[in-house]
């Protein structure tokens, strides 16, 4: 009886650990959504992830090269930022799409959410969803709270 019960709890915490999609929930806390009010691009170091927003909205991308899984760095040019791989040599535009190779493959664009009470965070945080990949087009529209770039000027 004993094993049962230990079977349906392991079944039970498992389950709780994937989305309806079957691929892990991992949610990586960015901040407070008023902490990139005046932002328009922070890179967020520790989950290689480089959060920006545009007259949309905010989007999240990938600072790890497709090719070698290593940090890109950035290189400023008259046409704007460059990510380079110091390892294979791979170039991005600022939007995430390969210039030069050997890297095939376009930096990835991950889902942002915002706690509502949802995600069991402090309210008003801004999360982005590790591992669901988004069209580089996505966008979390801006909350109310928050003027749009444009305003701003």
């Amino acid at each position: 009886m004993d094993k049962f019960f230990l079977f349906v709890f392991l079944v039970l915490v498992l389950n709780a650990c994937y989305d309806g999609e079957r691929r892990p929930r991992v949610y990586a806390t960015l901040g407070k959504i008023s902490d990139f009010k005046e932002k328009p691009v922070k890179e967020i170091y520790d989950h290689a992830i480089l959060l920006r927003q545009d007259s949309s909205g905010f989007f999240a991308m990938s600072t790890l090269c497709t090719k070698e899984l290593r940090r890109v760095g950035v290189r400023k040019e008259s046409t704007g930022p460059v990510l380079v791989c110091d390892v294979c040599g791979s170039e991005y535009d600022g939007i995430g799409k390969v210039l030069k190779g050997p890297a095939t493959e376009h930096l990835p664009f991950f889902k942002l959410e915002i706690d509502q009470g949802q995600i069991r965070g402090p309210k008003d945080t801004l999360y982005v969803r590790i591992g669901r990949e988004v069209s580089s087009e996505w966008r979390l529209p801006y909350p109310e709270m928050i003027p749009t770039p444009e305003a701003k000027q």
